[in-house]
């Protein structure tokens, strides 16, 4: 090997030297430039997925505080909008959580426990939002609205009651009066007075409303101030004009008032 270098020249050692060397360095080089972009290819795989995961962490919050602010609005005005738009942020949660789960691996175990507190918050409030309806969004729903319209149905009954017991009074009126023209007793007059009095208590105690309980007392004031003139006139000369008069008039329309309330409080 030492004669055959001894007896080349400088520059054929040096070409054979490149030879040796060239395919080394040309390996090396391809080595470096295959790790290099296998690198590179790493680098930016990892890079999308940081980014993937930050993008549907972003979207995820965000669809979550929605759900939130929804979930404050429907328990403050029980509104039922509110609690669809709940349902509708969670499902776009729903969606963001799934493409997360498909990123890769490690976000896959994310997405699972946040599908778990997901569906366990989507449980809670449908619970509450439940318990709101039963309770009544509204005056007019749920037990609320059954409640309002039972008080509504005993005002009802006890206005009826009110008025049948004033007819029922007004009636004895009338027959005390009808006796007095017959008998000329004056203890059927102490009767009709006796019972215009028990009649403006009864009015005043009623659930009637306060115009018709002033027209009834009007009514009554003006009865009671004609009856006094019949009262004696029967009992002095027995005339009573067939008992027609005033009273006779205001009477009338005090049981044309209380028929009025009547066919208001009648069930439909």
């Amino acid at each position: 090997m030492d004669k055959i270098s001894s007896k080349l020249r400088v520059g054929e050692k040096i070409g054979i030297g490149f030879a040796l060397i060239g395919p080394l360095f040309v390996g090396v080089v391809w080595h470096f430039h295959h790790t290099l972009q296998s690198v590179l290819a790493d680098h930016q795989q990892l890079q999308s997925v940081f980014e993937a995961r930050k993008s549907l962490a972003l979207e995820i919050e965000v669809a979550m505080a929605g759900a939130r602010i929804a979930e404050g609005n429907f328990l403050l005005r029980h509104n039922e909008r509110f609690a669809g738009e709940v349902d509708h942020r969670l499902q776009a949660m729903r969606d963001k959580v799934a493409a997360l789960a498909a990123v890769d691996p490690q976000s896959q175990q994310t997405a699972k426990a946040l599908q778990e507190a997901m569906t366990a918050y989507h449980e809670s409030f449908r619970a509450v939002a439940k318990a709101w309806r039963i309770m009544g969004l509204d005056e007019n729903s749920g037990l609320q609205g059954a409640f309002r319209d039972k008080i509504h149905r005993l005002q009802e009954l006890a206005a009826r009651y009110h008025v049948d017991r004033l007819q029922t009074v007004l009636l004895q009126i009338r027959r005390s009066e009808k006796d007095l023209a017959l008998r000329q007793d004056p203890a059927y007059g102490e009767r009709v007075r006796k019972l215009i009095r028990e009649f403006r208590q009864l009015i005043e105690r009623s659930d009637l409303s306060g115009p018709v309980q002033q027209k009834l007392l009007a009514e009554l004031a003006t009865y009671a101030r004609s009856f006094e003139p019949y009262a004696e006139s029967a009992l002095k000369s027995g005339n009573v004009g067939g008992s027609k008069g005033s009273f006779r008039d205001a009477a009338h329309r005090i049981e044309a008032i209380l028929d009025a309330c009547l066919l208001y409080t009648s069930p439909s």
